[in-house]
């Protein structure tokens, strides 16, 4: 009976082994062929196709700013405030969201603007931009809004369009 039960013992209400167990021994101790033959293989691969996918996948950079609307005859200009840091980003002909905060963008949809020219640094702190309004107050759900004197509301610009593979190299490197 003692030959059989070498390799286990009872700790505290518990079966503990020690050594390997006969019947086990073949199954633990050694790798599936097939894990030798084709696993290094089929992890390249399957590497070789997430950097492939990520170097496809686009996602663009976005930065919000706030906007105040105005109408300036015949057409509505926009007139935004950038963070020091970020004006070296913005430059003229660059598309802009432009949702306002009277009419919310869910509902009546968004305006579509053009940057037209930056402004040096106004101080420190900020640089003034224009946004164009080539189709005036009416928004891509095709609503017209009312005509207003000034609209408060946010901007949001594409300022580049980055790789996922770029995007995770980017945050490796820092």
């Amino acid at each position: 009976m003692e030959g059989k039960d070498i390799h286990r013992y009872i700790e505290k209400d518990r079966v503990v082994y020690k050594g390997p167990e006969p019947l086990t021994d073949g199954i633990m101790n050694s790798m599936p062929v097939w894990i030798i033959r084709w696993g290094t293989g089929v992890l390249c691969l399957l590497f070789s196709g997430l950097f492939a996918i990520a170097a496809v996948i686009h996602f663009p950079v976005i930065i919000s700013v706030a906007v105040t609307v105005k109408q300036v005859k015949p057409i509505y200009m926009a007139e935004a405030k950038v963070p020091a840091e970020l004006v070296r980003k913005v430059h003229a002909g660059q598309q802009a969201v432009i949702s306002l905060n009277a009419w919310p963008g869910e509902e009546f949809g968004t305006l579509h603007g053009i940057v037209t020219n930056v402004c040096p640094l106004v101080n420190d702190s900020f640089a003034i931009f224009n946004i164009e309004l080539p189709k005036g107050l009416e928004t891509n759900f095709n609503k017209v809004l009312k005509p207003l004197f000034t609209g408060n509301g946010t901007a949001r610009l594409v300022v580049s369009d980055r790789t996922l593979l770029g995007m995770i190299y980017d945050k490796l490197i820092r």
